[in-house]
Formats: C-alpha cells, structure tokens, sequence
C-alpha cells in the first residue's frame, strides 16, 4: 500500500447539488431501524473488518455510502480522527437515530446512485481520501457505471472500501422471489427485486480498469449462531424483505410473508441452535 502525503482537508460537498433533498422523500420508506438492529452484533463485523482493509495513513476525509443509523460511521470517524466525515442515506427512518448522537459526521439524506453522479463535478478540493461503503451497494444497479461514478470523488491516490452480500443463492434469498413470482404472476419483471451484485474476479478487473491497481477482493464466510432457523425470518425482514414491503400493498405483503416463511422454515428445518452462514464479497482498491 501507498504510504499518502498528507494534504489539506477537501472543502465541503454541501454546495453540490445532491447533497440534501431538504427533507423531500420521494418514495415510501419501509427501513425499520429497530428490525434491522435485532441482530446489530452480527451486522458490525464485517463493517470492521472493512475497514481493517483501508490503509488509514493520510485518510483525512470520507463518506459512507448506506451509513444507516450512522452508529458505526461515528465511532470509525471518532476512532480514525477523520477531519471531514460523510454519512449518505436514502431512509430518513435510519437516519432519524443521527439526530440522538453526538457526531463529527455530517449526515446526508440522499440516494447512492445521486452521489456518485455528483462525483463528476467535485472541484479537487471536494475530492475525497475514502469511499466506504457497508452492505449497501447490493441495492444500487448497474455496478460497472456505478464504480466509474464513485472514483471520480476521489484523489489522486485515493482508496474505496466495499462489503456486499454475496449468499443470493441460498433459500433465505432465493425464496423471496420464488414465491413473489407464484403468488404475483402478472406483476412484471420490474416487481422483482434484482441483484447487481456481480462475481469477484469482474469487481478486480473493473478496479484494475479504472487505475486501482493496489487491490483486494475477496469473499468471506460469516457462521452466525441464530437461537433457532426462523430467526432467518427475522434477519431478512431487516433487509431484504423491505423491497417486497414497499412494492406491496399491506394485505399482499402479509400474503407474501407467511407463504414465505412457511416455505423456508421447510428448507431449514425447525433447528435449535441454527447456523446461518453468510457469503460476503469485499473490495478494496487504492489508486
């Protein structure tokens, strides 16, 4: 890894334009803080074990991309003494637990897909030391656009740290749009929730491609204890399952629930203690 000079902080990026949406939301938001932190241990590993892949010397400023809560971009930016420090997300419902806490990052409500388009017009001083992202780019399309968006905010020798799901194979997934396509058959493609996420050796040739030369990309078992299987239920209610929350009515989306719970917890069996294995992909690349 580059040891980094140590430049001037960037200005700040509130003078570009994606950087609020003042307050407007311009789709339903069915992120639940609470739900998604019933299994909050869990979930902040692989945050930092991300993180433990950035090279730290010289990182004055970044942004989280999908920060959530912000709890845990608060406590690296803390850890790290970051002068200039971002928290971007599109659930004001996540979001709203930032407005509890003493922090130095600054929380923007706004999508992924607006941020990176943004990076274009970033003056040099705007540029960032660090794009981070925790398991949220799994929600963002078209990964090959989106990654050429991302480094055009960073500097000459800047770095991008990225976790993603990687188990969309197994039944906790792979469910969801099976029984979406049974129960919703006139629905469309467009009903169905789609996965971007692409396999390792494309994001090292994609890195390789836009001049991130130092590079690592790997995948990663995670073996979470779960008291019993149908807490899996639970997890991916936090998760996954909200797309088919917001694009359902109520009763539907009750439908949809007990079909597919009922349909997993037969793939699982009724297992107490039960092992859920995660797949992760993480990404780094430093220009």
């Amino acid at each position: 890894m580059k040891n980094k000079n140590s430049p001037n902080s960037p200005k700040d990026i509130s003078s570009i334009s994606m950087a609020t949406n003042n307050g407007a939301n311009t789709h339903a938001d069915f992120w639940n803080p609470n739900q998604y932190e019933k299994f909050k241990k869990e979930r902040a590993q692989p945050f930092w074990d991300l993180a433990a892949l950035v090279d730290w010397t010289g990182v004055h400023s970044f942004a989280d991309l999908g920060c959530g809560t912000g709890e845990l971009t608060t406590e690296l930016a803390i850890e790290k003494k970051i002068t200039i420090a971002y928290g971007i997300d599109n659930s004001p419902s996540m979001l709203k637990k930032t407005e509890s806490v003493i922090s130095p990052v600054q929380f923007k409500n706004c999508d992924i897909e607006k941020f990176s388009l943004e990076g274009k017009f970033a003056t040099d001083e705007q540029k960032l030391d660090l794009i981070f992202s925790n398991a949220a780019l799994q929600w963002v399309p078209e990964h090959v656009t989106l990654l050429s968006n991302l480094h055009h905010w960073l500097r000459p020798d800047g770095q991008i740290a990225i976790q993603m799901p990687a188990n969309f194979n197994q039944p906790s997934h792979s469910l969801a749009e099976l029984i979406a396509r049974d129960l919703f058959p006139d629905r469309g493609e467009n009903f169905i929730r789609k996965i971007p996420v692409l396999q390792p050796e494309d994001y090292s040739r994609l890195l390789f491609e836009l001049g991130f030369h130092n590079q690592i990309v790997r995948q990663q078992i995670y073996p979470h204890l779960l008291e019993k299987s149908s807490d899996v239920i639970e997890w991916v209610r936090g998760t996954l399952l909200t797309h088919y929350e917001k694009v359902l009515s109520p009763a539907d989306f009750q439908s949809f629930l007990t079909r597919y719970s009922e349909r997993l917890l037969q793939e699982l069996g009724d297992e107490t203690p039960y092992l859920y294995t995660f797949r992760r992909t993480f990404i780094w690349g430093q220009k």
